[in-house]
């Protein structure tokens, strides 16, 4: 449950960047650093804790966990890239990306 809240809110603040064009810069870099990658490492960490307590239990999901897996590394460098498109001013560009490719892996990896 943190897991997908750490992923919502990660998810929530690439959003607020597309959106905030004209905003002050260290508003974008304080955002990307605590409210995107922070959050994007915690899905990671609290996902692993989850893993360890019911894999043993849950053996018959193991093929969930490694879609996980996948999704997590294609979300994470899609959240790379949207974030280069933003240090880029290319909020147009960032904002087909984040439809077309991004939110695509990102509701992947929370099935």
């Amino acid at each position: 449950l943190e897991a997908d809240r750490d992923s919502y809110q990660s998810n929530s603040n690439i959003l607020q960047l597309i959106s905030m064009s004209e905003e002050d810069k260290t508003t974008t870099s304080k955002l990307i650093e605590k409210g995107v990658l922070a959050n994007l490492d915690q899905v990671r960490q609290r996902f692993a804790k989850f893993r360890k307590l019911l894999k043993a239990q849950m053996p018959e999901h193991e093929e969930k966990f490694k879609n996980f897996d996948e999704y997590y590394e294609k979300t994470k460098n899609d959240t790379q890239k949207l974030l280069e498109l933003i240090k880029e001013d290319k909020f147009d560009e960032a904002n087909k990306y984040y439809f077309k490719k991004y939110e695509v892996d990102y509701e992947k990896m929370r099935d």
